[in-house]
């Protein structure tokens, strides 16, 4: 008995990418990238709500709109100060414990809506200052 390959290990088609498999973008387009300027230029959306003023945010995309480790689309997001956003141990940043997190602060979607009012406020006093 002979253990010898009978063919080689070679194909001779190329591999297909798979059809399931999305190529991610890898930049935001310039609209997103404004978007997201103005969502963080709205400060910690939880610093705000517990009456802690101009806590400098970072942008937070949504994890409940997104498939299985997939992120949200830019439009999606919410202001986080590093604190609450990363590195604030269980329970205070997003990161290191969702559930407790939500529990205290609010649901994402919660905030998402609360943000996107906040954008639309923005947007409208500048664009009539005297009527805002």
């Amino acid at each position: 008995m002979s253990w010898a390959r009978k063919t080689s290990l070679r194909s001779s088609v190329p591999l297909a990418r798979s059809p399931f498999k999305r190529k991610s973008r890898k930049r935001a387009k310039k609209a997103e990238r404004e978007h997201m300027g103005v969502v963080a230029g709205l400060y910690c959306v939880v610093c705000r709500n517990l009456g802690y003023d101009e806590s400098p945010a970072e942008v937070h995309h949504v994890r409940f709109l997104a498939g299985g480790g997939q992120r949200a689309e830019h439009a999606d997001t919410i202001p986080l100060c590093p604190l609450h956003h990363r590195v604030g141990g269980y329970g205070v940043a997003f990161h290191a414990g969702p559930a407790e997190f939500q529990r205290r602060y609010g649901t994402e979607a919660e905030l998402l809506e609360q943000t996107r009012r906040d954008v639309a406020h923005r947007i409208f006093a500048s664009v009539a200052p005297e009527v805002a």
